[in-house]
């Protein structure tokens, strides 16, 4: 990755993939004080959503208490992922609480979410508990913690989703993917998911 252009108001990131073709995004500040990040127009982004998976199997209730178990995501050989979001959901039985995991009592070591970058990781956080999640996830997020009926007509219920303002480049000649390692026996989860929302140049 390199600048491409730069100047007070804006920076075009050009990247070139596996087939020798150019990407480029480009950042600029937005009226919030942050930045915002978009596809150049001159190119031909495509939107996508994936989740993390391991073996193909998406639920991440699993038990990995023992020898911890991966779910991942990352762009293929040859592509540039611009991730924007990472959104996650938390499904249990039972009435909520700011200091379990779901219904089960805080865990001993934590679900972790992780970078992996040109084969180095980079910890995002460590999870114990919901309050530990509504305290990572409560930047620049849209999210809710519901217990009794709702709109989704279900109980202990965790869902959020983080923005990525500029979003987090992964490349796919580097290996670079995103981690969800889980370490205790999760088992006891209904339903616990994760997943990515991205942009890549189709050009």
């Amino acid at each position: 990755m390199g600048f491409n252009s730069y100047d007070n108001d804006d920076v075009s990131i050009k990247g070139v993939n596996g087939s020798g073709t150019s990407v480029y995004v480009d950042v600029f500040p937005n009226a919030n004080g942050g930045y915002s990040v978009v596809p150049n127009a001159a190119h031909k982004p495509a939107y996508f959503n994936t989740f993390l998976t391991s073996n193909g199997a998406k639920n991440m209730s699993v038990d990995g208490s023992s020898t911890s178990k991966d779910f991942t995501a990352g762009p293929a050989v040859g592509e540039i992922w611009a991730v924007k979001s990472i959104a996650l959901l938390l499904y249990d039985k039972g009435d909520i609480s700011l200091y379990k995991f779901g219904n089960l009592n805080s865990l001993t070591n934590g679900f972790q979410i992780l970078q992996s970058i040109s084969s180095t990781e980079y910890e995002y956080g460590n999870y114990k508990d919901k309050s530990d999640l509504i305290m990572s996830f409560c930047h620049g997020q849209t999210s809710f913690v519901e217990n009794g009926d709702s709109f989704l007509k279900e109980k202990n219920v965790f869902c959020a989703s983080l923005r990525l303002d500029p979003p987090l480049l992964l490349y796919g000649d580097a290996g670079d993917k995103i981690i969800g390692r889980v370490r205790d026996n999760l088992t006891g989860i209904e339903d616990f998911y994760m997943s990515l929302q991205y942009y890549r140049d189709l050009g």
